[in-house]
């Protein structure tokens, strides 16, 4: 979706707002505001880049149904350039991350972690030294008041 003006984001609200205001039931209400937005949406042009752009990452990565949706929960608000270059960085980090990767079976995992990773925009996780746990004890059997016997 394009970005909106605080005045037109402001009508939006106040229409979504009319259409549970003067709905005879929540769900009739859902059922106008969701017309509504569904409107709006077409009116921006958000559905059609969208999809034209999951289309150019699909014809250059293999991608999954969760991958769709990941994609969808980060690009799906973004306006047309925004999304355009993503879709470029996406499958740009893909392609790297699968020939850095030297195991055949590995590799759609090593480009779709790299890519996501990329999207989210954050550093690969590294994951945490172990932690060492305390001894485990054993009461003898009288409650928390007993005492404490330390395995051997």
């Amino acid at each position: 979706m394009r970005p909106m003006s605080r005045t037109s984001r402001a009508d939006l609200v106040a229409a979504i707002d009319d259409c549970f205001e003067h709905a005879e039931s929540a769900h009739a209400g859902r059922k106008q505001a969701t017309a509504l937005l569904s409107k709006v949406m077409s009116q921006n042009e958000a559905l059609g880049s969208f999809s034209e752009a999951l289309e150019w990452i699909a014809s250059r990565c293999p991608l999954e149904a969760c991958d769709m949706s990941y994609l969808a929960k980060y690009m799906m608000l973004m306006t047309q350039p925004a999304m355009a270059s993503v879709a470029e960085r996406y499958v740009v980090t893909w392609m790297a991350a699968v020939e850095a990767e030297p195991s055949l079976h590995c590799k759609a995992n090593a480009g779709r972690r790299a890519a996501n990773v990329i999207l989210r925009g954050t550093t690969p996780f590294t994951p945490r030294p172990a932690r060492r746990r305390p001894p485990r004890t054993r009461t003898c059997g009288y409650g928390r008041a007993a005492m404490m016997i330390l395995p051997g």
